[in-house]
């Protein structure tokens, strides 16, 4: 799954977007703000379908979550794969 759905269903289970499509709009958005140097098709990494519904799952309780900081976060599971 890429890091990008791990986020919008996470941004969606916790209230932050009301809609997969407002949530890719605030993702994208936070993205550019938050790491300008970074480029989106490259973080937007797939990881494997259990750890991806394993964070949805834990993260998606979350709501008080930032959007910058699962950017973030999501980045740095991937990187340890």
């Amino acid at each position: 799954m890429l890091l990008e759905e791990i986020a919008i269903k996470c941004m969606v289970d916790s209230r932050l977007a009301r809609s997969e499509a407002e949530a890719l709009t605030l993702l994208k958005a936070e993205f550019s703000k938050s790491y300008p140097a970074l480029s989106y098709e490259r973080w937007n990494k797939d990881i494997p379908a259990s750890m991806a519904n394993n964070i949805i799952t834990n993260v998606g309780k979350n709501g008080s979550m930032s959007i910058r900081f699962l950017i973030k976060d999501l980045e740095t599971i991937a990187k340890l794969l």
